[in-house]
C-alpha cells in the first residue's frame, strides 16, 4: 500500500489508503478537539476561524488558529522533502518510512498525553503537523488521486 506510487497504484489500493488514513484523520481530529476545542486536520475551517477572530479584534486567538495552519504546511513540507530525498536515493519504502515517523510521533504525544505533560496548544500544533505529514504523504504516493 506505501510502496507502489501513481499509475502503478490500483483502485483498490487508493481506497484502502484513504480508509485507513481518513479514519486516523479523523481521530486525531476528534482528539485535538476535544483536548483543546481545535481541529487539527481541517484547515479551511481553521482559516474560516482566524479570519472571524481576527473580524472581532482577538487577533492573540487568530493568530493561534494560524499557527495551525503553519504547523500542517510545515509537516507537509517536512514530508515532501522527505521523501522528494528518499526518492532520489531510489528508497522505495520512505513513504512508509514517513508514514511510520508520524506513528512514531503519535505514540510519543499518546505517552505524553497519559503523563499529561503536553500542553493543549503543544498537542494540537504537534497533531496539526502530523496531519500536514500524512496529507502529503497521501497525496504525493497517489499523485493526488486521494
Amino acid at each position: 500500500m506505501l510502496i507502489r506510487v501513481g499509475s502503478a497504484r490500483t483502485e483498490t489500493i487508493d481506497l484502502v489508503l484513504a480508509g485507513v488514513l481518513s479514519s486516523v484523520a479523523g481521530a486525531l481530529n476528534a482528539v485535538g478537539f476535544l483536548v483543546a476545542g481545535s481541529f487539527t486536520a481541517n484547515m479551511t475551517g481553521n482559516i474560516s476561524a482566524m479570519a472571524d477572530q481576527a473580524a472581532v479584534g482577538a487577533f492573540g486567538v487568530a493568530l493561534s488558529f494560524g499557527g495551525l495552519v503553519v504547523a500542517f504546511v510545515l509537516g507537509a513540507v517536512f514530508a515532501a522533502l522527505t521523501v522528494m530525498a528518499g526518492a532520489r536515493r531510489g528508497l522505495r519504502t520512505v513513504y512508509a518510512w514517513v508514514v511510520m515517523a508520524e506513528a512514531v510521533v503519535l505514540i510519543g504525544l499518546g505517552g505524553a498525553m497519559v503523563a499529561d505533560l503536553p500542553e493543549q496548544t503543544t498537542l494540537v500544533v504537534v497533531l496539526s503537523f502530523v496531519m500536514g505529514l500524512q496529507n502529503a504523504v497521501t497525496t504525493m504516493i497517489s499523485k493526488a488521486r486521494v
